[in-house]
């Protein structure tokens, strides 16, 4: 079996851009060196644990997005986009309500969820793509 698409820095910075033009907020990279590292940070977990799922390796950019906080604004929405273009990439969708999302990044960024938690809420709430890209049967999830 080939190893996970992972989510390329361009693509990345391009969604942050989208994000504050829908939501607001200042643009700008705050460290540069702090999104190598957390964009490192699911390829170092697989380097270290090589049979991590999808699951793990999605919380590892949600993570470690949220926690290392690259931009100025916006990295907490970055990191669930994040977690979610890379579960599309591999073929996953994640079927969660507003709420349930906005509670998990909320505690995540304040520092009580930590990484193996944010992996099995992940994992408990990923489904298959179907043929249509949107949930199992190619619907819209939740």
């Amino acid at each position: 079996m080939s190893g996970p698409r992972w989510v390329p820095r361009l693509l990345v910075e391009s969604a942050h851009l989208d994000l504050l033009r829908e939501h607001g907020g200042r643009p700008g990279l705050r460290d540069p060196h702090a999104l190598e590292a957390a964009l490192a940070w699911p390829r170092q977990a697989r380097t270290q644990e090589p049979a991590s799922d999808l699951a793990r390796l999605a919380a590892a950019y949600g993570f470690a997005l949220c926690r290392t906080r690259p931009f100025q604004d916006g990295n907490r929405r970055l990191a669930l986009l994040t977690v979610i273009v890379f579960l599309g990439l591999n073929g996953y969708g994640l079927s969660v309500t507003q709420a349930e999302t906005h509670h998990v990044v909320m505690t995540l960024s304040a520092g009580s969820l930590q990484e193996d938690a944010l992996a099995a809420w992940i994992r408990d709430h990923m489904d298959p793509m179907g043929p249509g890209g949107n949930g199992a049967d190619g619907g819209p999830g939740r």
